[in-house]
């Protein structure tokens, strides 16, 4: 722990990359931490938060400009921080991993390289860290740069996702747009669990428990019934659930929709038709951009025509139901699905994206 906190006070440019932090129902002491050192936090694949989004040290969720300038990694619990192939750690650049297993002994091959392994929860370890980092750091340490940098990053993406929010709101929409008009439904008392659904990068997500995505460990389906678990657990919470058509399938919705009439629970469900196995497309495209299926015309393995009427699937068992085609419906679709949530009706948009 020491040696840990050596390493980050003495950083120029520092970086946190957080992917499954058991951090409790809270964002301290993660967030007082970061804030306190000017530490720079990108959520990379993270099925949970670590921080609210408008924190000043949340700087997004795509790692790989800001791995290539760091020269102290803080990694917390996290099996991919970042994609070896896209970049490569400055030369010198320490890596310090924090979790239950930070080695992730249980993977068959894991080519990250650790210098400082800290083993134990999350919680537990910053609050460690942070009393370690308080002895070496004068308090008068204002980090004006790296609070610059973080400052001018936010604004960056702030303007970028009103680009492509602006240009996604015809028909098909663009999940970016389908997303940000979830996000002005979203207050502190909402959960959204995502499978290939949403767009988090041009959302809010500023209270506990307001986001949940599907794990690294998940597979296709998981999103509609852990939905379906957070709403049993509280009846009183806004649950709603973003999935991909592909999702939704993998998910039994017969079975799903069937459960939430039966227990009687008002999920929320979305559905992102783009038409395509997207996970499929977006992850070889992610890794192979000039390969084969990158130039085909349709990628082998993706297509999911014809497509079904998801709609009816949900109102056969109850369920208020609509297809949104152009995103000017949107907004009210949403309000009405809305509506019937609170009045204990489960309720189900489809809505046609681009993919």
């Amino acid at each position: 722990m020491a040696a840990a906190a050596d390493l980050l006070a003495k950083a120029k440019s520092p970086l946190v990359i957080s992917q499954s932090p058991e951090l409790g129902d809270g964002f301290e002491p993660f967030a007082g931490f970061v804030d306190r050192y000017a530490l720079p936090v990108v959520e990379f694949w993270s099925p949970r938060q670590a921080l609210p989004t408008s924190h000043p040290m949340h700087v997004g969720r795509e790692p790989t400009a800001w791995v290539k300038d760091a020269d102290v990694i803080l990694v917390l619990n996290a099996m991919v921080p970042w994609i070896a192939d896209h970049v490569e750690l400055k030369e010198g650049c320490k890596v310090i991993a924090v979790g239950p297993d930070p080695q992730f002994r249980s993977v068959p091959m894991r080519s990250f390289e650790l210098d400082i392994s800290l083993g134990g929860g999350t919680k537990e370890a910053i609050t460690a860290l942070a009393a370690a980092m308080a002895e070496r750091v004068p308090e008068s340490e204002p980090f004006a740069e790296r609070r610059e940098r973080a400052a001018r990053a936010k604004a960056e993406l702030a303007a970028a996702v009103e680009k492509r929010v602006a240009m996604g709101s015809g028909s098909p929409m663009s999940p970016a747009y389908v997303s940000h008009c979830i996000n002005q439904i979203v207050d502190e008392r909402t959960s959204i669990f995502n499978e290939l659904g949403i767009d988090p990068s041009v959302m809010a997500f500023d209270s506990p428990r307001n986001f949940f995505s599907s794990p690294l460990s998940g597979g296709l389906g998981w999103g509609v019934p852990a939905a379906l678990g957070a709403q049993l657990a509280d009846r009183h919470r806004q649950v709603i659930v973003t999935v991909g058509d592909g999702s939704y399938m993998f998910a039994n919705p017969v079975a799903c929709h069937q459960t939430a009439a039966a227990l009687k629970l008002p999920l929320l469900t979305i559905v992102f038709n783009n038409g395509i196995w997207n996970a499929v497309r977006r992850s070889t495209l992610y890794m192979y951009p000039d390969g084969r299926s990158a130039a085909a015309n349709v990628m082998p393995i993706t297509a999911l025509d014809p497509s079904p009427d998801y709609a009816a699937v949900a109102r056969a068992h109850g369920a208020h139901a609509e297809r949104v085609e152009n995103g000017a419906d949107l907004p009210a679709a949403l309000e009405r699905a809305l509506n019937a949530t609170r009045s204990g009706q489960q309720a189900l948009l489809e809505v046609m994206v681009s993919y």
